[in-house]
């Protein structure tokens, strides 16, 4: 559900984040994090109650357990409407890039499996079954 942030516009949705710019602080970013549920790049239904104040929580905990730089920033409050489940930001360029690393035989890696008997163009035993371990990870 997008929400009306005072003082914060709406930009981007994903499949559990949401995204607010605000015009007064244009190197911040707040990311607000929903109760939205996704699996295997699909959202889910239903939400789950207070999962994105628990994710935020969580990644704050961390980033005060690792005591390393990161991008959140305390200059700006987190509005009181998404209190609990959002972070102040700042704006960083991206750099797009992902790492997944398989140790078994599922979801996208089972569906390449199955049409080319790859996953990532390395050549897999024949005969594997969903979910099955994989000789080594990939």
């Amino acid at each position: 559900m997008i929400r009306q942030i005072p003082g914060w516009q709406h930009i981007y949705s994903g499949k559990v984040r949401d995204l607010y710019e605000s015009a007064e602080h244009p190197d911040l970013i707040l990311v607000v994090a929903s109760d939205r549920v996704s699996a295997f790049d699909t959202i889910l239904e239903p939400e789950i109650p207070d999962k994105g104040s628990n994710l935020t929580q969580l990644t704050l905990w961390w980033f005060d357990q690792l005591d390393v730089p990161n991008h959140t920033d305390s200059s700006v409050a987190v509005p009181e409407e998404v209190a609990g489940r959002a972070m102040v930001c700042r704006k960083l360029e991206m750099f797009p890039i992902e790492c997944v690393v398989r140790g078994y035989l599922s979801g996208s890696g089972y569906k390449d499996y199955l049409a080319t008997g790859e996953i990532c163009g390395v050549r897999l035993p024949a005969g594997l079954k969903q979910g099955d371990k994989l000789p080594e990870p990939i």
